[in-house]
């Protein structure tokens, strides 16, 4: 009786090895994809609650000045529908703040508010006066993360203005 392997036997034990190898690579490669995925994520969703929680700290008890080039009067005849724009303009004891897209970055005064790791576009206010209410401000934007992963997310928040109203 002879000791050792055939050809045979080496060729399909080979061929098993190079199946599971190339099997646990893929799966390799798949995690490493998703975790890519998920750090954007984890990016843009982050970045996105630290914008809204910024804007609504600084504005909720501030009076509205404008939306744009729209004031008061613009606001109050606009009625429940509210006036648009990508700016805003509220006041309140320690000056005017203004809040605009300014490149790829929400700003406010010269002071960036959002991350350098996403892109901001499509800003939007849209601010609401109606007699015997307070005023409201919806916040709109887009977040685009800036890593290799092509990631966007939509943020939208209504925040109600406690010291501006009619």
């Amino acid at each position: 009786m002879k000791n050792g392997f055939t050809l045979l036997e080496m060729m399909v034990a080979i061929s098993i090895m190079a199946i599971l190898i190339s099997g646990g690579t893929l799966i390799l490669f798949k995690t490493l994809g998703s975790r890519g995925y998920n750090q954007a994520d984890l990016n843009i969703n982050t970045a996105g609650s630290q914008i809204m929680e910024s804007i609504e700290q600084s504005i909720k008890y501030s009076n509205a000045e404008a939306v744009g080039a729209n004031d008061r009067e613009d606001c109050a005849a606009a009625g429940v529908s509210g006036v648009t724009a990508s700016t805003l303009s509220v006041s309140d004891s320690w000056g005017t703040s203004v809040y605009s897209l300014v490149g790829t970055s929400i700003a406010s005064n010269s002071a960036t508010i959002s991350s350098s790791e996403v892109e901001v576009t499509n800003l939007e206010f849209v601010w609401t006066c109606v007699s015997g209410a307070g005023d409201k401000v919806k916040i709109s934007f887009r977040l685009n993360d800036t890593s290799a992963t092509t990631l966007a997310r939509d943020f939208l928040r209504e925040i109600n203005m406690y010291n501006s109203g009619i």
